[in-house]
């Protein structure tokens, strides 16, 4: 009986033992899981941060670009403008033929002027440094020839105030992306965007009435719908493209709310 009972014992401490060696051989697998994970998510992180940071350097050049165009070319048309405008004060009763050069000239000028504006808006809008995503999508949507092709509502609910500069910059760019992506293929007649905030997050939808696509299909396609996509991910949020033939197109993208910082 004593036999036994020392018997007995032996296999709990045995049984005992091995469970501990167990339990430490998991518990190591499981703290380099972990490390693994770890250092997986800091490499994520600092990619995305990367990435981020890459775009604000491109945005950055954008704005210098547009301020060069703005004080630069635009500024020198603008004053050539004048100047015809004043020299066919001086002319007076000018000839038809001169008439004619005057108005060719003048003409020349004005548009010339309005691509260089539109060239500063399509770099970065100056609405959008002064005013806001709200102001700066409504100039974008009212720019001459864009309301003529396609009607295009435009709803904001944000009510959040002014947000940090970067997130304003994305959802704007992923809104113009959304607009032109809609008026290069969907043949639609109608865009709806519309913006809100809730839970935390500012939420992005842009539907057409088109031809509809298989979203499947297009990640190769379509660097529009790859640039909403990647713009969302690098901000901690989420882009989902809703289609199928014949029954028109949505995007929805939902983005961490940043605050502005104070100043």
């Amino acid at each position: 009986m004593l036999l036994q009972h020392r018997r007995i014992q032996k296999e709990v401490r045995d049984y005992r033992d091995r469970l501990e060696e167990l339990i430490a051989e998991r518990t190591a697998q499981l703290a380099d899981e972990i490390e693994v994970r770890k250092q997986a998510h800091e490499a994520v992180k600092a990619e995305r941060e990367r990435l981020r940071h890459a775009l604000d350097l491109q945005e950055t050049e954008r704005r210098l670009i547009a301020y060069e165009i703005h004080d630069g070319l635009a500024q020198q048309l603008a004053g050539a403008s004048m100047q015809i405008q004043a020299l066919r004060a001086m002319v007076g009763n000018a000839s038809s033929e001169t008439s004619r050069a005057f108005d060719t000239v003048q003409r020349l000028l004005e548009d010339s002027l309005r691509e260089a504006r539109g060239l500063i808006n399509g770099l970065r809008p100056p609405s959008l440094d002064e005013y806001g995503v709200e102001a700066a999508i409504e100039e974008l949507i009212s720019r001459k020839g864009l309301g003529q092709e396609v009607q295009i509502e435009f709803q904001c609910e944000l009510g959040c105030g002014r947000m940090a500069a970067a997130l304003e910059n994305a959802v704007f760019r992923i809104v113009q992306e959304g607009i032109n992506n809609a008026r290069r293929h969907s043949r639609s007649d109608w865009i709806r965007v519309a913006l809100s905030a809730r839970n935390g997050c500012v939420r992005i939808e842009i539907q057409d009435r088109g031809i509809g696509f298989d979203p499947s299909t297009v990640n190769e396609g379509r660097f529009g719908l790859q640039g909403i996509r990647e713009r969302a991910r690098l901000f901690g949020g989420q882009a989902v493209v809703e289609s199928g033939p014949g029954k028109g197109a949505r995007i929805l993208v939902t983005l961490p709310v940043t605050p502005a910082s104070g100043g």
